[in-house]
């Protein structure tokens, strides 16, 4: 494929990645100049009807992710039947490549954590599960921006996104227990995909290796990890709570979003102390598969009561006992509330304090009850919102009510209503426009077409929908972007007489242009030559200067030039075009 050209526009330079279901080239896009990586179904996956639905599924569901930390889709096609789609070319490595080659500390892990997490939670924001998040799908460029690629296997979130037995799909040193035992898979399955990565660029290893994936895959389900404390021990205690929240083998006891994976990630890094994750329950069950691979059973405890003739007296015995530990439990809680509240530090609680309320209020009221109270305001932007109006406080952390003490509060502010009208973009620069509308929360999708109107390049020629619509953040408008005048090539016009080469060049969308008349005694009211020759390609609307004969001191007709009259030597003076 090397020399290639597809589709008229990207010459294939050099192979950069492989894997079993595609080759991924670096190319180069002529139109636009620039470096882009073009992803080609293998050519012996072809004609399989799976595959080549799974290499179209993948180019959809990316391609309709509009994210600064997922790699962006640009265009789709196919080469002699081999289907491929276009995507940005990343100049970098994969974090894979990083993990084998040093040790990454752990606020940088963090950070790569927090990215991708970012990517994640906006896929998973469209439905999209991506089922196969590992190193090698993850990009690091030189500036350390996190790149998340290969949705080859994503799916939306439907009954689908049951994996039958004997068909898991997926990498297996990062996929979840539910995935390992053909149970559902939902953006959970993600999160724990998520915590396997972290836990790998703190350690350096993974949580389960054995000698065959069939082992690997049991182990996700039925074995504990070793805590990544205990591989490296600069890990702070609370990171090494957020990973094994991540990766605990119940979905009900992970992170239920990525977003919450994300925060307890910038809260470490912030400050290891001011945060705690554990969670007294993680270790207390142990998760099997069930002989029908259907998901887990959860042991209670490890009596069996074998009913019997004395079943009826058995079961008042036993709830007259389950009775008295709840009387027991319930005065004990209570003591240990009372003593608690009038003596926190006796239980090690430490100081608590009343975080206010702030959800509907405006950044100016929301400041001014946080500067009474003695507490720090963060803000952000957050998305669109139909319960709360532009400009006010839609999300906060810590949330409303008791905590444990802290200085600062983030809250996110709604843009508003999730409705946008649409202006008029004709005749707008491309990258002006589609930064305004990303901004807005729009996908852009941009349709390259040439213009016989206008040979303005990189211009809005129309949009759909237009002008004045009303649609809704999330939606897609497409523009279509001049890429300068359509091509034509010059007919042949010598011979004819004017009135007939004017009518043959305005048939090939060319004008005629200056018209130049030489005394030709044989050639009267002919075109004698033409500036651009037949054949030529040019764009629509070039002018074609032409030489025409007229008799021996005939007047010009007001459209022509002044006329060139022979030398001596029968040549024409330097006011000639030659053929």
């Amino acid at each position: 494929m090397i020399g290639t050209i597809l589709g008229g526009r990207y010459e294939i330079i050099e192979i950069i990645g492989s894997g079993g279901m595609a080759i991924v080239y670096k190319a180069k896009c002529k139109l636009l100049n620039r470096y882009v990586a073009v992803k080609m179904l293998r050519e012996e996956l072809q004609d399989d009807k799976d595959f080549v639905e799974r290499f179209k599924a993948e180019a959809r569901s990316a391609a309709s992710l509009n994210h600064p930390n997922i790699v962006s889709v640009y265009d789709v096609g196919a080469c002699d039947g081999r289907d491929y789609f276009v995507m940005e070319y990343i100049d970098g490595i994969t974090l894979k490549e990083i993990i084998d080659t040093k040790s990454i500390g752990w606020k940088t892990a963090c950070s790569y954590g927090i990215q991708i997490a970012g990517a994640i939670e906006h896929a998973h924001r469209k439905n999209i599960v991506h089922r196969d998040i590992k190193p090698h799908n993850i990009m690091i460029t030189k500036d350390n921006v996190v790149k998340v690629t290969d949705f080859g296997i994503a799916r939306a979130v439907t009954s689908s996104t049951i994996v039958r037995a004997g068909n898991v799909i997926g990498s297996v040193h990062y996929f979840s227990p539910e995935q390992a035992s053909g149970g559902a898979v939902d953006f959970k399955s993600d999160i724990y995909s998520m915590g396997v990565v972290l836990y790998e660029m703190l350690t350096g290893k993974v949580p389960f290796d054995a000698e065959n994936p069939v082992a690997i895959a049991k182990m996700h389900v039925d074995d504990q990890p070793r805590p990544p404390m205990e591989l490296n021990p600069e890990i702070p205690e609370a990171l090494n709570d957020i990973v094994l929240k991540a990766i605990a083998k119940q979905p009900s006891k992970r992170y239920q979003k990525s977003e919450n994976f994300a925060n307890d990630l910038k809260m470490v890094i912030a400050d290891p102390q001011s945060i705690s994750v554990k969670d007294e329950d993680a270790t207390q069950f142990v998760p099997v598969v069930t002989p029908a691979g259907t998901g887990y059973k959860e042991e209670k405890n490890d009596k069996i009561i074998i009913k019997g003739a004395d079943e009826e007296d058995t079961g008042r015995k036993t709830a007259s006992k389950a009775a008295w530990v709840v009387a027991t439990a319930v005065f004990i809680v209570s003591i240990f509330v009372i003593v608690a509240a009038f003596n926190p530090a006796l239980f090690g609680l430490g100081e608590r304090v009343e975080i206010p309320d702030l959800l509907g209020m405006t950044m100016e009221e929301a400041e001014k009850i946080c500067e009474e109270k003695g507490f720090e305001l963060e803000s952000e932007t957050g998305d669109y919102s139909e319960e709360y109006d532009q400009g006010e406080i839609m999300e906060q952390t810590p949330a409303a009510g008791l905590h444990k003490k802290v200085d600062k509060i983030s809250v996110k502010i709604s843009r508003g209503l999730s409705k946008i009208t649409l202006e008029n973009y004709v005749g707008q620069d491309v990258n002006k426009v589609k930064n305004a509308l990303e901004k807005l929360g729009i996908d852009v999708v941009i349709e390259q077409v040439q213009s016989s109107e206008s040979d303005v390049i990189d211009t809005v020629v129309r949009h759909s929908p237009s002008g004045g619509s009303t649609i809704k953040p999330g939606s897609s408008v497409t523009l279509y972007v001049n890429t300068g005048k359509e091509d034509t090539k010059v007919p042949s016009i010598t011979g004819i007489s004017i009135e007939r080469a004017k009518v043959a060049l305005k048939a090939a969308r060319l004008e005629i242009g200056e018209i130049t008349y030489v005394e030709d005694e044989k050639n009267i009211g002919l075109v004698i030559d033409q500036t651009i020759l037949e054949g030529t390609v040019v764009q629509t609307g070039t002018a074609v200067d032409v030489r025409v004969g007229k008799a021996p001191e005939q007047k010009n007709p007001p459209e022509a030039a002044t006329p060139v009259k022979p030398d001596s030597n029968g040549d024409q003076n330097s006011g000639a075009v030659s053929r």
